[in-house]
């Protein structure tokens, strides 16, 4: 032990309850308590680890399940590419293929 372990535990007092009388105390459960712990007892709370061994080798961890987002279906929306300061997805051309095709097609007459 070092010196603040010393100091931390001359703090702490352990209070040890002593019986005052002969009197039976059990502990005092709510009857709704009661009641759903006993309809939880042949259920199990399904696990990730329950899933991975459902799952086999084509398993994945799924991170963006766990999202809290104002609106979930934005949840697997992909995250764009940002580089110096523009998204980059502002500078793809979808007509890009096209285009080649039709230089190609030039050059080759």
């Amino acid at each position: 032990r070092g010196k603040n372990s010393s100091r931390i535990i001359d703090r702490l007092h352990l209070a040890m309850p002593q019986p005052r009388d002969q009197k039976v105390r059990p502990p005092c459960i709510p009857q709704e308590a009661l009641e759903k712990r006993q309809a939880m007892v042949g259920e199990r709370r399904r696990t990730l680890r329950d899933e991975e061994v459902e799952g086999g080798e084509d398993w994945s961890l799924d991170l963006k399940r766990e999202y809290q987002l104002r609106d979930n279906t934005q949840r697997y929306d992909i995250v764009p590419e940002i580089m110096y300061g523009k998204n980059v997805a502002d500078f793809i051309d979808e007509d890009i293929a096209k285009r080649l095709d039709e230089l190609e097609e030039e050059e080759g007459q």
